[in-house]
């Protein structure tokens, strides 16, 4: 496995700091019928579960850009860990993130998979969700910009995953 303190250096840090920070930002996506994360379990097999989707939606739609702004602000980097449904299932917002991280060049979209729901893609092979996952991000930006870092959703990382990446 890949070793991260070796790759991060606090002596290429500005003002002699001697703490690195490295932001995420997750967009995630839950295919309904399939579970995610809940604020309120016993109301998760409801259908539509109106209060947990709107509860992980309300980031996409409102979070994202507003955590976005501030990292401008700031003049932060950042990365940005997306599910590729979010291309197809929200356009708009998916096209103000491609549009934010093309007028900043410290934000990057990283391969998230291509739902956060597990269940949904669990008939493909781990090698399947990245490619697709890489592709479809790369295919909604135009074919300008094909993630090149990852993020496994769910913390389902296969013990081979550092070798099919």
């Amino acid at each position: 496995m890949l070793d991260i303190r070796e790759e991060i250096s606090v002596t290429h840090c500005s003002h002699g700091c001697q703490v690195a920070v490295v932001p995420i930002i997750n967009c995630e996506v839950f295919t309904n019928g399939h579970g995610g994360l809940c604020i309120q379990p016993h109301l998760n097999n409801l259908s539509p579960d109106i209060v947990n989707s709107g509860w992980r939606d309300y980031g996409n739609r409102q979070g994202t850009i507003r955590l976005l702004n501030i990292v401008s602000d700031l003049k932060m980097s950042i990365s940005l860990a997306m599910n590729s449904v979010l291309v197809d299932k929200e356009p708009d917002h998916f096209q103000e993130i491609l549009k934010y991280s093309k007028q900043e060049q410290n934000v990057e979209i990283i391969g998230h998979g291509l739902t956060n729901s597990l269940s949904a893609v669990k008939h493909l092979s781990f090698e399947e969700q990245v490619i697709q996952s890489l592709d479809q991000i790369e295919k909604g930006s135009g074919n300008e910009r094909r993630p090149i870092s990852w993020l496994t959703p769910g913390f389902a990382a296969p013990e081979n995953s550092s070798k099919i990446l």
